[in-house]
């Protein structure tokens, strides 16, 4: 699904879209697509990069490659995404994620890759936190924000769980505040809750 153009419009899907693998870095599918400023990419259904036994390697669910728009995850969205995949990809560093699940692959797949964002907010629609369910697995990534300044990730997740030297929120922004509510278990070797270079309020339980 790819929107573009100058009015305010809405790509919503609220079916399900089946992905395989990528074939390289440079040749993505990608679920929902793209980069203007006044398109929302509201996803309510199901993207699954892991269609019919594929690894839905280096697959994108939803690629938002714009300065300002929004991704909006809510209802019964689900995102499945392949090893060394990401579930939403932006440039804007504006998610909402009001509920739904988030199934992450494994060898440094994402749940939620910002890079480059100027002041984005990660978080819900009623600017509160992003909540829902994420399993992360091995050697992977939830919530990732990279190459950012002043990005703010209020994190409420209801079930989290992190597989094998697996990572629920890294960010590289020395200007970054994450705000964590969510309670973090993991039976897994080598796991880091918040990794983060910024400012961290952390009211959330972390049991490792």
């Amino acid at each position: 699904m790819f929107g573009e153009g100058t009015l305010n419009g809405t790509v919503l899907n609220s079916g399900t879209i089946n992905l395989g693998a990528s074939s390289s870095d440079t040749t993505l599918r990608t679920g929902m697509f793209t980069k203007s400023d006044t398109i929302l990419l509201n996803n309510t259904g199901t993207i699954n990069a892991k269609s019919n036994g594929s690894s839905g390697a280096k697959t994108y669910g939803i690629y938002n490659g714009s300065n300002n728009g929004i991704v909006k995850l809510n209802g019964n969205s689900n995102i499945i995404v392949g090893d060394e995949g990401v579930g939403v990809y932006s440039t804007s560093g504006n998610v909402q994620i009001d509920s739904g699940k988030i199934k992450v692959g494994n060898n440094n797949a994402v749940g939620v890759f910002i890079e480059r964002a100027t002041n984005g907010v990660l978080g819900n629609s009623s600017s509160g936190d992003a909540s829902g369910d994420i399993e992360i697995g091995n050697s992977s990534y939830g919530y990732v924000a990279k190459g950012t300044t002043g990005q703010k990730m209020n994190l409420n997740n209801t079930n989290v769980k992190l597989g094998d030297n697996s990572v629920y929120t890294y960010t590289n922004d020395t200007t970054s505040i994450i705000n964590n509510s969510s309670n973090l278990t993991s039976t897994g070797n080598t796991t880091y809750g918040i990794y983060s270079a910024g400012e961290v309020n952390n009211s959330g339980t972390i049991n490792f």
